[in-house]
This record gives C-alpha cells, sequence and structure tokens, in this order.
C-alpha cells in the first residue's frame, strides 16, 4: 500500500493517495515509509501540521529501530584500528 500511496502522490491523486497510505498506517503502525509517505501527502496539500507530525513521527520510529539495532551489537566488538594485546 505505501507504494501504491507513493505512486498516487505523484499523480496528485491524493484522495487515492491518503486512502492507500491509511491502509498502510493499519496494517503496520510503526512503518515509518509510510508516514513519511503521508507527511509529503499532507505537505503536498497545505497541511503543514499534519506533515510535521507525520515526519515527527518518522523520526521516533527511526530512533526505535536504531535503538533496537544497538541492543543486539555485541558489546565485546573491537572498535576499528585498536591494538588487540596478546
Amino acid at each position: 500500500y505505501v507504494d501504491l500511496g507513493a505512486i498516487y502522490l505523484q499523480q496528485k491523486r491524493y484522495k487515492e493517495a491518503k486512502a492507500a497510505l491509511g491502509q498502510a498506517v493499519a496494517l503496520d503502525p510503526d512503518q515509518p515509509d509510510a508516514h513519511y509517505q503521508l507527511g509529503r501527502l499532507y505537505q503536498a496539500q497545505g497541511n503543514s501540521a499534519a506533515a510535521a507530525a507525520e515526519l515527527s513521527k518518522v523520526r521516533e520510529l527511526h530512533a526505535k529501530a536504531d535503538q533496537a539495532l544497538a541492543s543486539k551489537m555485541p558489546v565485546t566488538a573491537t572498535p576499528p584500528n585498536s591494538t588487540v594485546s596478546k
């Protein structure tokens, strides 16, 4: 639905774009791409407040993903260019 919404947005078919992107968010509320495209849609329609809210959601979701990734990294990793004592 995200790709379909993006195509509709590109074609300036805003009603269809909103429906497709709304479906994408309903299926997966934590999908940043859907919120990003919704932000673009609202901006294209001149709704800056709604656009800002969607883009804020994108930043929030990316921050959560970064935290999840960091928590799965091994804590024993050796930094690049460091010397390991033998």
